[in-house]
């Protein structure tokens, strides 16, 4: 039987006395490896260890996907780098945004962040472009409500509890 040195490591870490946690990159994906042990209180001899063995794409949250459709309504297939996605809320008011984000090449999966919902754009503070290289940073982004052209946005404002009717 072939045992790979990744696996050894795994078991000088379960042979040990104490709680650790091991956290590693597997390949060209990101994975996180959570492994988590305490048999302080067991007796030493035949003591079977236990451990709990977590793995999970780096940073999908929710229900894994491949496409949007694969998440409930609100939510979209978000990626960071790897060929899972997760489901992820859609940008709300005040959210960080991601201006123009289009889907990825993996298919109908958005890089590092859903967009905005429904009603709601992407807007910076600041756009910086550079004519060199033809790159554009946008400082600052959040979602906020559209903007008409035609009219402008109106403010309610309630000065005193006593104003609010229900």
């Amino acid at each position: 039987m072939f045992v790979s040195p990744s696996n050894l490591y795994i078991q000088n870490l379960l042979r040990q006395n104490w709680k650790t946690s091991l956290t590693s990159r597997i390949s060209t994906r990101s994975w996180r490896i959570g492994l988590d042990r305490d048999i302080s209180d067991k007796p030493r001899g035949k003591a079977v260890a236990e451990f709990r063995l977590a793995v999970q794409p780096y940073g999908a949250r929710g229900k894994t996907c491949r496409s949007s459709d694969h998440c409930r309504e609100g939510e979209c297939c978000m990626t960071k780098s790897s060929m899972v996605g997760g489901c992820r809320e859609m940008g709300c008011v005040g959210c960080p945004c991601q201006p123009n984000n289009a889907k990825s090449h993996l298919g109908d999966m958005y890089l590092w962040s859903c967009p905005c919902s429904e009603g709601l754009e992407c807007v910076s503070e600041q756009i910086i472009e550079n004519a060199e290289d033809k790159t554009v940073e946008y400082i600052n982004s959040t979602c906020t409500y559209k903007r008409n052209d035609d009219s402008e946005m109106e403010y309610c404002s309630i000065t005193t509890i006593s104003e609010i009717v229900i």
